[in-house]
């Protein structure tokens, strides 16, 4: 029988997702471009937005992940950096196939325009650190050293050269801070503006210096930065302007804590305003993200929401859609077929039933023609199903990220993927629905409340009932089929769950019977489709919050994050270097009343006999720090630190919530009547725990040990 790596492989160029930061000079990632008639007309309207000035240049690109944005802009970026003559004649080609008009509008502009690309590389700092960091990068990339503005890490810098070349005897002393073996590690820090290493260089100049603060005359103004070397490169270099792209924004907003994010929108608004208003030496910035950011709702924080308004109303929404059509041929474009497929599918007459029962779906015949169909879908897109290709166009677009994407599904390495399962299959067998459930599974898993992670619960108890290989299918095929939600288009009936399985109907008949007859699923006469028999009726939010009122009101914080707490114990590796041995102290949480009731620190057992003791008080409205600090002294042991955080940090709900989840894991009762839950329920401690820690981690990083 024919193995399937005989026919088929994933085209390598689509191997990796483009990193703007990374790729912005890479000729094989240009190459690699697709043109399509929705990403050309984008690139067109940027084009046109560069030459004739309509009040769009602060602008947020907004597209599900893996739809081909960061590849546009990296085209985008190629054609306006002035690149030589030639270099892109291949490009503005495969551009002319789709678009004559936009393939005439990129030569006129390689032949006039030479902007500066800046990829804004967040990485450490605030946001106004990251643009004049991202600045400096792009300044040096280009070669263009001399424009670089001073600032405090080229201080920095050439104070530690100073000291070499002048002031031995205190470059000695640098040496001895830093460590020598460490020195030329700090320089490259300080090189990639690591904001850490340059609090640290702060920190030891006045011992270096004899007092000397380290406060070189800099300026800092992000837009006045912007402005002068914009200047300095269209009147001494010959470039038309500055053009700033936010790749990955939807990240940034996602991982982004209330404090410190109404001042970084303040960067990014005056940022969004600076580019609508120049028109000489112009600036444009364009944000990316995967959805617009009001359809967050309550996943963001309310004041990060807020903060943004402000923002929003200064950029141009640009919503980067591919049709249906298009996105089946990029499909069919990364998957190469070899000689043998053609000889193969021409024999394959059960193949060929097959496409013709999948071209009785609605959306295939409202898109193509057969002849198209049989060309696109039934060749260009096996071994997936037709349906399977329909299906994860769908589920994608509902919970896609940028690390799982059709794209990383077509050819990433991981396990699941296309690329791995055409070298694994034993023989020309195609790949189902089953394969789209395995990839994305930690998605589903992710979801949170959505209909799809509830789906989810029910498919996985439904799985840990199946008895063998096809039952497993059938279910994996019915969970996406019911998770795209399709009912009109695409019903949970037989003949969808045969097409999206690829078995045979025979085999799909008896499993869904076995299945409805053990109560696994269900038919809906009503419907003529098929469900999981175990609905989710019970909330499980609002039953583990009774639980928590019913049981843990008086609770003790104290030992809970103990008992959670990921990070027992601190090493003070500077002395166990030194000393060359291992010290380590225990961290204990304690209420302020606990703390002041210690008389020594025998009483503190740990089984694993630490040199001491670090006491993390909770804090409340009514703790007397002067007290504690008093209480300390009179128990006068130095293997005892007393650490007061700066501030409240009330971690008394989620531990209740903890302790009102790991009681209903552990009521009999509760678990064999919701059965569906168990998943869920270990799901949610998983997080109280990661919750819970995270707040210690902030506590630890906010402490002032007496």
């Amino acid at each position: 029988m024919t193995r399937l790596d005989n026919l088929v492989k994933v085209d390598n160029r689509f191997e990796k997702s483009v990193n703007l930061l990374l790729d912005l000079n890479d000729e094989q990632k240009l190459k690699n471009y697709i043109p399509t008639h929705s990403s050309v007309n984008i690139l067109s309207m940027y084009l046109k937005e560069v030459q004739i000035y309509s009040g769009g240049r602060a602008n947020i690109l907004v597209g599900p992940y893996g739809k081909g944005k960061s590849h546009l802009l990296l085209v985008l970026l190629a054609i306006l950096s002035g690149r030589k003559k030639g270099e892109l004649d291949n490009l503005i080609s495969r551009i002319g196939n789709v678009d004559k008009e936009t393939a005439d509008l990129v030569k006129d502009m390689t032949k006039s325009e030479k902007i500066l690309p800046v990829i804004i590389n967040t990485g450490s700092g605030n946001l106004a650190h990251a643009y004049i960091r991202s600045l400096n990068q792009a300044l040096k990339r280009e070669h263009l050293e001399d424009v670089v503005p001073d600032n405090y890490f080229s201080e920095a810098l050439k104070a530690i050269k100073k000291w070499e070349k002048l002031f031995p005897e205190t470059y000695k002393a640098f040496e001895k801070k830093v460590g020598s073996d460490n020195v030329k590690k700090f320089i490259l820090k300080l090189e990639r503006y690591d904001y850490q290493t340059l609090d640290t260089f702060r920190k030891i100049y006045p011992e270096l210096t004899s007092g000397s603060q380290f406060n070189p005359l800099i300026e800092e103004d992000v837009l006045n930065i912007y402005k002068s070397v914009n200047r300095v490169l269209c009147r001494k270099y010959g470039y038309s302007g500055i053009y700033i792209v936010f790749d990955e924004f939807s990240k940034y907003i996602e991982g982004h804590r209330e404090k410190g994010f109404a001042a970084d929108m303040k960067v990014l608004q005056d940022i969004c305003e600076l580019c609508n208003s120049s028109k000489e030496e112009p600036f444009f910035l364009t944000c990316v993200a995967h959805k617009p950011i009001r359809s967050y709702g309550n996943s963001l924080l309310k004041e990060v929401k807020n903060a943004f308004r402000g923002v929003e109303g200064r950029m141009k929404e640009i919503f980067f859609t591919v049709s249906s059509q298009n996105n089946f041929e990029l499909i069919a474009d990364a998957i190469e077929k070899k000689k043998e497929f053609y000889s193969w599918i021409r024999q394959n007459e059960e193949y060929k039933n097959f496409l013709e029962e999948s071209y009785c779906i609605p959306d295939f015949r409202s898109l193509f023609d057969k002849q198209d169909f049989d060309k696109i879908v039934g060749e260009g897109c096996f071994p997936l199903t037709p349906l399977t290709t329909l299906l994860l166009l769908n589920i994608s677009e509902k919970i896609a990220q940028n690390e799982r994407t059709i794209f990383t599904f077509l050819a990433s390495q991981d396990m699941y993927s296309l690329a791995a399962l055409i070298k694994k299959m034993p023989d020309s067998a195609m790949i189902s629905t089953a394969h789209i459930y395995d990839y994305f599974l930690p998605l589903f898993m992710e979801e949170g409340e959505s209909m799809i992670h509830n789906e989810w619960l029910k498919t996985d108890y439904a799985l840990s009932k199946t008895e063998n290989e096809k039952e497993e299918i059938v279910i994996k095929s019915l969970s996406i089929i019911r998770m795209v939600n399709k009912a009109d288009d695409i019903p949970a009936n037989v003949n969808f769950i045969r097409l999206a399985s690829g078995l045979k109907m025979i085999d799909v008949q008896k499993t869904l019977e076995d299945l409805c007859s053990r109560n696994i699923v269900s038919y809906r006469r009503s419907t003529g489709a098929y469900e999981f028999q175990n609905n989710i009726g019970i909330d499980i939010e609002n039953e583990v919050v009774e639980c928590a009122i019913k049981y843990f009101l008086k609770i003790d914080v104290a030992a809970v994050l103990n008992e959670v707490c990921d990070n027992r114990y601190i090493l003070p590796k500077k002395y166990n270097q030194d000393y060359l041995m291992t010290r380590y102290y225990r961290v204990i949480f304690m209420k302020p009343e606990t703390f002041l009731a210690l008389s020594s620190v025998s009483y503190l057992d740990d089984e694993n006999s630490p040199d001491g003791y670090i006491s993390i008080i909770l804090l409340s409205e009514d703790t007397n720090t002067d007290e504690l600090k008093q209480h300390i002294k009179e128990i006068g042991e130095k293997n005892l630190i007393l650490a007061i955080p700066e501030k409240i940090y009330d971690c008394t709900e989620s531990a209740r919530l903890l302790l009102a989840v790991r009681k209903l894991l552990n009521d009999r009762k509760f678990i064999e009547n919701n059965e569906v839950l168990v998943t869920e329920l270990i799901s949610y401690e998983r997080n109280l725990v990661k919750e819970l820690n995270q707040m210690l981690r902030e506590i630890q990083q906010q402490l002032t040990a007496v």
